[in-house]
C-alpha cells in the first residue's frame, strides 16, 4: 500500500535535531518492512495558529510504500513523541513524483525574498 505522511516538529529544534527525528522514523518504518520512496523537508514554516505554544514548525513529508502495520507503528511512536506537534498519514493510490506543491511554493517564496534583497542592496 502507498501512504503520504506529513508531520510538524517543534520550532525550537535545531537542524541536526530535526534530522535525528526524521532518521528515527525512517528506522521505525524500515524495521517493519516499509520503504521510504521520497521525502521532503519544507523547513521552518509559520503556522496558521499556535499549536502547543509553537507559532511555526519544521514540516516534513514521507512517501511510504509498505504494510499498514508499519505505518501504524510510526503513528503510534509519533503520538508519544514530544518533538512532534502534529502528524497526518493518508493512504494514496499513487505517489506524485514531482516536488510537492508546498515545496514548490516555499522555493518560489524564498527566491522572491532573495530577489528583493538583491534589489535593496
Amino acid at each position: 500500500m502507498l501512504y503520504e505522511s506529513i508531520f510538524i516538529l517543534r520550532q525550537d529544534l535545531t537542524t541536526r535535531a530535526v534530522e535525528d527525528v526524521v532518521k528515527k522514523y525512517v528506522k521505525v518504518l524500515t524495521k517493519k518492512g516499509a520503504k521510504i520512496k521520497n521525502q521532503e523537508s519544507w523547513g521552518l514554516v509559520p503556522l496558521a495558529y499556535p499549536m502547543r505554544k509553537n507559532k511555526s514548525g519544521h514540516f516534513h513529508l514521507f512517501h511510504i510504500e509498505g504494510e499498514p502495520r508499519a505505518v501504524q507503528e510510526m503513528e503510534k511512536a509519533m503520538r508519544l513523541d514530544e518533538d512532534i506537534i502534529r502528524c497526518l498519514t493518508l493512504s494514496v493510490k499513487k505517489h506524485i513524483t514531482l516536488p510537492s506543491p508546498m515545496k514548490a511554493f516555499l522555493d518560489a517564496q524564498s527566491h522572491r525574498e532573495r530577489e528583493r534583497e538583491r534589489e535593496a542592496s
